[in-house]
């Protein structure tokens, strides 16, 4: 009696693992390089956030700083405020050293300045009209002295211009900083050139703060060369 040899087995198992062994590292090659660029892409945002909340927290404490200063003061001790801007920033100074510069202050431009309220009639007792003058200033570009603009409260930022509704007696402090900032990985900038453009955007952050303990602080002159500053003795007195 013949007996019928077994079928020999069928390779066809043996193509599907290998083809499934080759589309696992296809989708191996094309995944990773994207999880990559996503973790990149989140550290950036993640210190692009970090570098901006600096900012805003450095123009706050400044101006809050400034604004307690008493009715005498000196230009050093504005300037002493001024230098204290790397402590709340810090992320300023690691900018600056990755553009090849020492100095915080080239790549975060800080500015400290009073502005003083007067009548436009002196004789005025009543629903008086003001015009605002820059009284000093100090940090990297100092304001010139002279006549400042009105803006509408809800007005961008200027450094040439004063909200309205801080228009009366007295005076007021402003604190205006810009900050250049270069992403800390340049390979993010390469593969997605839309996030690297958003990221090389420069950040300003503007405040105004009413003196604490006087109506105006008065300056000396009294201080180093650095930061440069005005005085304008028209209204700073």
């Amino acid at each position: 009696m013949r007996t019928t040899p077994p079928p020999a087995p069928s390779s066809l198992p043996r193509t599907f693992a290998a083809d499934r062994g080759g589309s696992a590292a296809l989708e191996f090659a094309v995944v990773v390089p994207l999880l990559l660029v996503l973790l990149l892409g989140m550290f950036e945002a993640s210190k692009y956030l970090q570098t901006d909340n600096q900012i805003v927290q450095t123009v706050a404490m400044t101006g809050q700083m400034a604004s307690q200063l008493p009715a005498k003061s000196s230009v050093e001790d504005v300037q002493r405020i001024w230098g204290a801007a790397p402590l709340i920033a810090p992320e300023a100074a690691a900018i600056a050293r990755k553009k090849g510069s020492a100095a915080w202050s080239s790549v975060l431009a800080l500015t400290i300045t009073s502005v003083a309220f007067t009548k436009t009639v002196a004789s005025c007792t009543a629903s008086c009209d003001y015009e605002a003058k820059v009284a000093w200033s100090v940090g990297a570009s100092p304001a010139a002295c002279g006549k400042l603009q009105k803006a509408a409260n809800d007005a961008a930022p200027s450094r040439t211009a004063v909200p309205a509704q801080l228009y009366g007696e007295g005076s007021a402090i402003s604190v205006f900083a810009s900050l250049s900032y270069e992403p800390r990985l340049s390979s993010v900038a390469a593969f997605l050139p839309g996030m690297g453009t958003a990221f090389t955007t420069g950040m300003t952050e503007a405040g105004w703060f009413q003196p604490r303990n006087t109506a105006q602080i008065v300056l000396s002159a009294s201080g180093s060369g650095s930061p440069p500053f005005t005085l304008c003795s028209e209204v700073n007195k």
